[in-house]
């Protein structure tokens, strides 16, 4: 019997969930599978998940900061992998060491670059084992975020929009979910590496919630309703399963979790997003982030925020410019072309919307960079150092790093908050001529007479990215920035400082 998995999901000090997908007819899924460590057996259950052939364990009872060997068994017989012998978690630390890591990466569509460059797809995936676990300098990674777009469900957006019933919906996805990450390559790194996951758009379908869906529905042929609740189904036994519970369980799956006194903040911004009236994320999403901050994060001493849109988009200049041609563009259809199906171009205007900084989302994103800047700025961390606010992001398939800075008295202690980009981990990376035109529009911005963004990085490559935390000699915090890129033999690696500075720009070419 087919296997994707056993693959690893949350994680404390004392235990860990651990996934499996079995390949087979939901009616054969067996009930006799089971996790083994150190002679203890977890059964493997669906939890409501049968209809996906997916089913969990959660691994309890162990100790903080070990490392642990599992197998997965069938019927008290343990099933080999060949292509990855060696399963292994580590729980987390009670007492982190002097520096840990995580990783970062989004934007998964091997599927895509497969078509120019055949048998590449999931190189990145291959290098990750030794960047990571055969590395001295990230040996202690604990775990990675996913930040969105794990599938790409545009190689069936037809068969999507001319589905008929939810089960040939669900055959579709789930169809996908096994070609995305069916790859021996990606299958090692998961099944030894604790993930996070969100969903972005290209999981439900390219732009979702950008778009206005009643202009697309081929004059009501195209369920879309039933499209979202399949891909939401899919996304909810595929990856969320395998998260910590949601803050606001049965609305939407955004989540938060806090290691080492940092808290991490993962919203969804995909369930309440809409197209008309516009909305990132609903009153009630926002406001239990808020309360978080406000309860659970009061004492924290850092803060990394993952979105799965950018909150500054890289080129302010570039997207008006871009705005302005289709703009055009939609006038010369309706006045010229006689405009049948779904436009291939509209992807484009859907993608300027989805990031925050958009004119449709920067109201909500000014109020919620505020809040972040206010609660950065109320008190110094408990290592003496001023408290930090890390966005952590992906979707524009170039990786980077930018400034934002807050010019509001309040906030003049901290003024500063990075925003850090993947992407992508296996789709096509935007070209270097295309690099070389925004860096010459990468000027700063200023955003409701308040905030400035700068882009200081830009690099072209496929990637992945490791944020290590390093405990200084006085006793503070600083934190390090390594880009893996293909192709590449040495990260690309950004120091941060420990107290508020503004960071020098960076040439990409240089770097490339």
């Amino acid at each position: 019997m087919d296997i994707i998995g056993p693959f690893i999901g949350k994680l404390t000090q004392v235990s860990v969930r651990i996934w499996l997908h079995v390949v087979d007819e939901p009616a054969k899924l067996p009930s006799d599978h089971a996790i083994e460590v150190e002679g203890r057996l977890f059964p493997l259950t669906a939890q409501g998940f049968d209809l996906y052939s997916v089913m969990v364990a959660d691994i309890t009872g162990l100790n903080p900061g070990r490392t642990y060997s599992y197998r997965l068994q069938r019927g008290g017989k343990p099933i080999e992998l060949p292509s990855c012998p060696d399963l292994h978690f580590a729980t987390l630390p009670s007492q982190e060491s002097e520096t840990w890591s995580f990783a970062l990466m989004s934007c998964h569509n091997p599927l895509e670059f497969e078509k120019t460059h055949a048998g590449q797809g999931w190189r990145v995936w291959k290098a990750m084992p030794d960047l990571l676990w055969n590395n001295k300098f990230n040996a202690n990674t604990r775990f990675a975020i996913l930040g969105g777009d794990q599938v790409y469900t545009d190689p069936k957006h037809d068969e999507l929009r001319f589905s008929t019933s939810d089960d040939e919906r669900r055959a579709l996805l789930i169809g996908l979910y096994r070609q995305f990450w069916s790859d021996p390559a990606y299958q090692n790194v998961m099944r030894n590496l604790p993930a996070f996951m969100m969903w972005d758009d290209h999981d439900i379908y390219d732009g979702w919630g950008s778009f206005d869906i009643n202009t697309h529905s081929e004059g009501g042929k195209v369920d879309w309703n039933g499209i979202y609740s399949s891909a939401k189904g899919a996304f909810a036994a595929f990856q969320a399963s395998r998260n910590p519970d949601p803050i606001l369980p049965g609305d939407n799956f955004s989540f938060t979790f806090v290691h080492d006194n940092i808290g991490f903040i993962v919203p969804d911004l995909r369930t309440n997003r809409t197209y008309s009236p516009a909305q990132i994320w609903s009153a009630s999403q926002r406001d239990s982030v808020y309360a978080w901050l406000d309860t659970e994060a009061k004492d924290l001493d850092h803060i990394f925020v993952v979105s799965t849109v950018t909150f500054f988009h890289l080129s302010k200049q570039m997207d008006n410019l871009v705005g302005t041609g289709f703009s055009f563009w939609e006038w010369l259809k309706t006045k010229f072309l006689n405009h049948q199906g779904q436009d291939p171009l509209d992807e484009m205007a859907d993608d300027l919307r989805d990031s925050w900084d958009s004119d449709v989302n920067q109201p909500a994103m000014l109020d919620f960079l505020d809040r972040l800047f206010d609660w950065q700025n109320a008190k110094l961390a408990s290592t003496g150092q001023p408290r930090s606010v890390f966005i952590l992001t992906g979707d524009i398939h170039n990786a980077g790093m930018s400034d934002l800075i807050s010019h509001k008295p309040a906030h003049s202690k901290q003024p500063f908050i990075r925003q850090i980009i993947s992407s992508p981990v296996a789709y096509v990376s935007q070209p270097k001529f295309a690099c070389a035109l925004l860096d010459g529009l990468m000027e700063p911005c200023t955003l409701g007479g308040w905030l400035t963004c700068q882009h200081r990085h830009l690099f072209p490559q496929r990637n992945f990215s490791v944020i290590s935390i390093e405990r200084t000699e006085e006793g503070h915090r600083r934190f390090h920035v390594k880009f893996y890129r293909e192709g590449i033999e040495e990260p690309h690696e950004t120091v941060l400082p420990v107290f508020p500075q503004l960071l020098e720009r960076v040439d990409w070419k240089k770097y490339s």
